[in-house]
């Protein structure tokens, strides 16, 4: 797979990316049971503060221990250290700043970067934009579309051939059959 896209949460207000909810607290000092959106055991690693979101309300929070249990992982932060205070926060979503998460190897992509690029073929025909993201066993496929007619283009090299941020565009070589 030629673009490689690390599977970020989805767009919140005031540029923060959820990444994931929390399900329950977790012990006797306000810790707190989150389910991932995706795996972020290492990037969790990156940060130090925290925000936690439910209807408008945004809680900044200072992160002193992360770890993984299971499926789900055990946050502590040093603000909540009652569990009647932590337990609160059961069905928030946890966010972090989207300009502090840490830069990615070239040919490398965040989730929420490629969503809204503006797909093209090699020959200038507009197709849409890519809508989402659908991981499958083999590699992703980009949901391209207008809204009405979309179309799954697979994440491979052979196809996507070249990604620019800042032009907000992907260029891609369909596979025969696409288009028809």
């Amino acid at each position: 797979m030629l673009h490689r896209f690390h599977r970020m949460g989805f767009r919140m207000k005031d540029d923060l990316m959820a990444i994931g909810k929390i399900t329950k607290l977790h012990g006797l000092r306000g810790e707190l049971r989150m389910m991932p959106f995706f795996d972020v055991q290492e990037l969790l690693a990156h940060f130090d503060r925290l925000w936690l979101v439910k209807a408008g309300q945004v809680k900044d929070l200072s992160v002193e221990k992360v770890r993984q249990q299971g499926r789900f992982i055990i946050l502590k932060f040093h603000e909540l250290d009652e569990p009647v205070v932590a337990e609160r926060f059961r069905g928030w979503e946890v966010a972090v700043s989207r300009e502090s998460l840490p830069s990615l190897p070239a040919g490398q992509y965040y989730g929420f970067q490629l969503v809204g690029l503006t797909v093209v073929t090699e020959d200038g025909r507009v197709l849409g934009e890519v809508r989402q993201i659908l991981p499958t066993a083999a590699h992703d496929l980009y949901c391209v579309g207008d809204g009405q007619d979309e179309m799954l283009i697979p994440a491979v090299k052979e196809i996507v051939k070249e990604i620019d941020l800042i032009e907000g565009r992907m260029i891609i070589h369909p596979p025969e059959g696409l288009l028809e």
